[in-house]
């Protein structure tokens, strides 16, 4: 199974650790050409967009609201590519106590959901 990802807040580990391949999504620059997105978000949102479009081969897609364009990118792939599983890790901006236990949360969550989409036990 492989699971793609853009952002390297993305940890890896998990994915790794329930058996899955994480594949960096790199698209060549000319997949910007994207219709479905504002042409104000960033080339790269819009060659990710374009490239899940013409089908990235990858059975899941996690991406973290590190920026507007990537949050933007998550409601666009559940909109318009309704079948492939999408996971969106909320990174808190702070480090106390709190946020350290909702990040745990987040952690987990992604975690389950890995397993939801086909991602073995952990191991």
């Amino acid at each position: 199974m492989k699971i793609g990802w853009c952002c390297t807040y993305v940890p890896l580990e998990i994915l790794e650790a329930r058996g899955v391949e994480p594949r960096r999504l790199l698209p060549p620059p000319h997949d910007k050409e994207d219709a479905l997105l504002d042409p104000n978000l960033c080339p790269y949102i819009r060659a990710v967009m374009s490239h899940l479009e013409r089908g990235a081969s990858i059975d899941g897609l996690v991406l973290v609201n590190s920026c507007d364009g990537m949050r933007r990118l998550y409601d666009a792939v559940r909109h318009h590519l309704p079948s492939l599983p999408v996971f969106l890790l909320d990174v808190p901006r702070r480090t106390d106590g709190k946020a350290v236990e909702y990040f745990t949360g987040a952690l987990e969550a992604l975690s389950l959901w890995v397993e939801e989409v086909g991602g073995g036990k952990l191991r």
